[in-house]
């Protein structure tokens, strides 16, 4: 009798028991995997942007024909990144910025980097990414910028690049500046959080110099 009970018990408790290791396979362990891996946060972050020349006559003012030079040093602050982007833009210029960086009369030219990518130009009329989504929803560029990148951005890690401008028109010249980890996941993911938006309807820093005669 206490045999047939005993077999009885293990056709109960065999099923069950490899009930709850195909639920613990199929749902549990999977889900605490991906639930592990939403911790893992990059957190871009613009760290300094510097306009200097040494012939500005006022701070912040420009002779029309005179150049000035953008530094930006960004980082990661977060964990590593698959990919980061700081991105460059030039709302007031019109025409395509020369990425062959040969002509001393170009309007924007790269001095210097340290990415370990090269350097995207944009033109206007290129597809480009918006809202934060990578290609995945697009517009078209209205005006010309660069993106500097890596491809993966470690923790911790500064870069730097430096442009040499030289606006073409008097008035007010607007530079913007963001940076961006792909994929894009929560708020973190960007900075600046909030403020103007660009062509790509993403949040930049924007720095003005007024040009004159």
């Amino acid at each position: 009798m206490n045999t047939k009970m005993s077999t009885i018990i293990l056709i109960i408790i065999i099923p069950v028991l490899l009930a709850v290791f195909f639920a613990f396979s199929l749902y549990f362990y999977p889900h605490l995997y991906l639930s592990t891996r939403q911790v893992s946060q990059a957190l871009p972050k613009i760290i300094n942007v510097n306009l200097n020349t040494s012939s500005l006559s006022d701070i912040g003012n420009l002779h029309l024909g005179e150049s000035f030079v953008v530094t930006i040093t960004s980082a990661n602050l977060g964990d590593t990144a698959d990919i980061q982007i700081a991105s460059v833009s030039f709302p007031n210029i019109t025409v395509n910025i020369d990425e062959n960086n040969a002509n001393e009369n170009e309007i924007v030219s790269v001095l210097h980097h340290n990415f370990t990518q090269s350097p995207v130009f944009i033109s206007e009329g290129d597809e480009i990414g918006s809202e934060y989504t990578g290609l995945s929803k697009t517009t078209i560029a209205k005006y010309p910028s660069i993106e500097f990148y890596n491809s993966p951005w470690a923790t911790n890690a500064f870069y730097e690049a430096q442009l040499q401008v030289k606006p073409v028109s008097e008035g007010d010249f607007v530079v913007f500046v963001k940076v961006v980890a792909l994929p894009h996941t929560t708020n973190l993911s960007h900075y600046p959080a909030g403020g103007i938006r660009d062509q790509q309807q993403e949040f930049v820093n924007a720095y003005h110099i007024t040009v004159g005669k």
